[in-house]
């Protein structure tokens, strides 16, 4: 029976490690690099676990714990669709303890191992240490990455944005049972709970391996195509939004972030996504998107790219204008792609871009 569990586990993660080189080849697009590492440190670790019961110094090689791993997929989450990610020094701070960690474990693998079973058994509480301490800091990073997916991160698809967060529940409901596990093994060694859990998370790590997989394949679901063009689409479909007339309060921050969208253009900003434009209001995401809809009847990104339209036509007509070409004014607005700016300049003027600055060159 022990056999087939390995095999189980084999299995996950051999396709944990061809799906993270499946994304590897998507070189130029960061988030894709970004969930090919996440899905390698995951399978390698899978892998690792293959070996705690053959050999005593295993843990020396668990450089792909929950340190590693859940860190990428934090910067996963924050990079889709961003085209201005930075690796900031307090992302990069998330992978202190796991440097921290990997320093200690290479210094005492070129340092020749003793049999000693003293020392062995220095290596066992190391590895409950860390291991504790990592279950934890998985469950903090991702109870903060759920949060921030409910509040930051409102530009995503629907459809994207459910598949992260159930990807966030999972990965919180295994590392909470394998912390449960660790202290039931602490006080109890050789309990039920603890032989029955290794079992079970091998039949579940192949599953969610396997929707990992059949998730972020399936077309709709690959976030760097999902471009603004698509989430016109998506906006046009979804009518959820009740339109409902505005209070006195929700006229007053409508007509700040008109003021503001005037005064500072931050529209022509490539990376403005509702959450940053709904901390520079002051107001919460779903409020504000809910207040935008309510007055124009259209959902935040449709309004975004009509002023970045409007911007376009004002740029077009002015002098300055002139000089640019038609690719290089949607990007000066605010514009991520061609095909994006050219499919909502159609759908709103009813005319393509350059038919449109045609009309001033002939005048």
């Amino acid at each position: 029976m022990a056999s087939f569990f390995s095999s189980v586990e084999l299995l996950s993660s051999f396709m944990g490690f061809f799906l993270s080189i499946h994304f590897f080849t998507f070189k130029k697009q960061l988030s894709y690099l970004l969930l090919g590492a996440f899905l390698l440190v995951f399978s390698y670790e899978i892998a690792i676990a293959l070996l705690e019961s053959h050999d005593a110094y295993s843990p020396l090689l668990t450089f792909g714990n929950a340190f590693l791993y859940i860190p990428l997929l934090c910067f996963y989450i924050t990079s889709i669709n961003q085209a201005s990610f930075k690796f900031t020094f307090t992302k990069l701070a998330l992978l202190i303890p796991w440097l921290l960690d990997s320093l200690f474990k290479t210094y005492w693998l070129i340092t020749p191992l003793p049999t000693k079973p003293s020392v062995i058994e220095i290596f066992q509480t190391y590895d409950f240490i860390t291991g504790v301490l990592s279950y934890k800091f998985a469950i903090i990073l991702l109870m903060f990455s759920f949060k921030y997916l409910n509040t930051h991160r409102q530009d995503l698809p629907q459809k994207a944005r459910l598949w992260l967060k159930r990807l966030v529940i999972i990965l919180l409901i295994f590392n909470s049972i394998w912390l449960l596990e660790d202290v039931a093994n602490l006080w109890s060694p050789e309990n039920k709970f603890s032989l029955i859990i290794p079992e079970l998370s091998s039949i579940f790590t192949l599953i969610t391996v396997c929707w990992i997989g059949l998730n972020t394949l399936r077309p709709s679901l690959l976030f760097e195509k999902v471009n603004e063009q698509n989430r016109l689409v998506l906006s046009q479909e979804d009518k959820s939004v009740t339109v409902t007339s505005l209070t006195s309060e929700q006229k007053a921050i409508y007509n700040q972030l008109e003021n503001l969208l005037k005064a500072k253009k931050i529209f022509t900003r490539s990376d403005l996504t509702l959450g940053s434009l709904s901390q520079e209001l002051d107001v919460k995401s779903k409020a504000l998107s809910s207040i935008i809809y309510a007055q124009t009847g259209v959902h935040y990104y449709d309004f975004i790219n009509k002023w970045r339209v409007e911007e376009f036509k004002a740029l077009v007509r002015s002098g300055f204008g002139q000089q640019l070409s038609i690719e290089g004014m949607a990007k000066q607005v605010g514009f991520k792609s061609k095909s994006t700016f050219y499919a909502y300049f159609k759908k709103l003027e009813h005319i393509t871009p350059k038919e449109y600055q045609q009309q001033f060159l002939q005048a």
